[in-house]
C-alpha cells in the first residue's frame, strides 16, 4: 500500500521538514525587525529560530547516516539511533514556535498593533507543523 513506511520516503519527508523549518526559521528572522511584537516575545521568537535552524544542522549528519543504511533491512533501520534521534529532533523542533503562537494569538485579540506578528509566526508554524505531519512514522509494533 502506499502508506507503507520505506526508509527513502522517511527521509525524504524528514529532509523535507528540516528544510522547512530552516527557511521559515529565516524568514521569520528576516522579517522581524519590520514587525511589532509584545514585550519579551521577540527574544523567544528569535531562540526559537535559533533552535530551528540548530536543529536543521543536526538532521543533516543523521539523514545521512540513514541514507547509507538504506538497502538494510528495515527493522534494522528502525532500531538505529540515528533514525530515533531524527524523530526525536523534529518533534521537538516541531513545537518550538506553539508557545509563541498562543502568546501572539492572545495579544493580536487585546491590541491590533500585533497582528501582523501573529500572522507571520503562526503562518510559518502551519508550514513547520504540514512538513511534520507529512513524515510516515512506522506501525507502533514495529522496533
Amino acid at each position: 500500500m502506499g502508506d507503507q513506511f520505506s526508509t527513502e520516503t522517511f527521509i525524504a519527508a524528514a529532509h523535507h521538514c528540516a528544510i522547512e523549518m530552516m527557511n521559515n526559521a529565516l524568514y521569520i528572522r528576516k522579517e522581524i525587525p519590520g514587525v511589532e511584537f509584545p514585550p519579551g516575545i521577540k527574544e523567544t521568537l528569535s531562540g526559537a529560530c535559533g533552535a530551528m535552524l540548530e536543529a536543521k544542522l543536526d538532521l543533516v549528519s543523521d539523514l545521512h547516516a540513514l541514507d547509507e543504511q538504506v538497502v538494510a533491512p528495515l527493522e534494522s533501520v528502525l532500531c538505529s539511533s540515528a533514525f530515533h534521534r531524527i524523530l526525536a529532533k523534529l518533534d521537538e523542533a516541531a513545537l518550538l514556535l506553539h508557545p509563541v503562537v498562543v502568546a501572539l494569538k492572545e495579544a493580536a485579540g487585546l491590541e491590533k498593533r500585533f497582528q501582523l506578528a501573529y500572522l507571520l509566526v503562526a503562518e510559518s508554524a502551519v508550514n513547520v507543523l504540514n512538513a511534520h505531519a507529512a513524515i510516515h512514522r512506522p506501525e507502533e509494533n514495529i522496533s
